[in-house]
């Protein structure tokens, strides 16, 4: 419950930046074409930063143990590349974790769940002012453990999934954006010998620190 609430704080902490931000670039009255131009080149054409979301898994049998969805955090790096003025290719590797704990329906035991995907995705993005919109595509290769007093079980699978989403970039500050994403993924693995879909439906916002290399 806290977790969640602090996501939402973070949320709702965001969209309130970036009102304000946009409120500021609308209340200038001087056109900036050559600010423009710099955002259409990507001159800053790297970006790290941290992501903070809302994770549902898949299985059935995880929503009977944790519930249906977790928070999740993660860190990023991402490069474009540029294919002319108002389209771009974007390589990204992620990675993000989360864990949980609860009982089982069945015997009643507590167990911890934890679960790290580490995420690569290439991306089309449309560069248009200060929102950039993009689609993308990639692998994933998530590490999991459970833990309960019946046994460990630990392992990796490997899955695939797709994402959209938008750069916000603030007017008032040029070297950082901010990200809104929603991703769909599916990735089966073995767990204490079932298979369980640890893919899912996964959205939430990031920060990025842009510079050029």
């Amino acid at each position: 419950m806290k977790r969640s609430a602090f996501l939402l704080f973070m949320i709702v902490l965001t969209v309130c930046f970036i009102f304000f931000s946009a409120a500021a670039g609308l209340a200038q009255t001087k056109e900036d074409d050559s600010r423009e131009d710099k955002n259409i080149s990507y001159n800053a054409n790297t970006m790290i930063g941290f992501s903070l979301g809302n994770y549902r898994v898949a299985s059935d049998r995880y929503k009977q143990i944790f519930g249906d969805s977790a928070a999740v955090t993660g860190i990023e790096g991402s490069h474009i590349f540029s294919l002319n003025k108002r389209a771009f290719l974007g390589l990204s590797l992620e990675l993000r974790r989360f864990a949980e704990s609860g009982r089982s329906t069945a015997t009643g035991t507590h167990t911890s769940f934890s679960m790290t995907p580490v995420t690569l995705t290439g991306k089309y993005v449309l560069a248009k002012g200060d929102f950039n919109p993009y689609l993308g595509a990639g692998a994933d290769y998530i590490l999991y453990k459970e833990t309960s007093s019946m046994g460990d079980c630990s392992g990796g699978t490997v899955g695939i999934h797709v994402e959209g989403g938008v750069y916000y970039q603030p007017p008032l500050f040029e070297l950082l954006k901010i990200k809104a994403f929603l991703r769909f993924s599916r990735a089966v693995a073995k767990v204490n010998d079932i298979k369980v879909n640890l893919g899912g439906l996964g959205f939430g916002i990031g920060i990025l620190y842009c510079f050029g290399i």
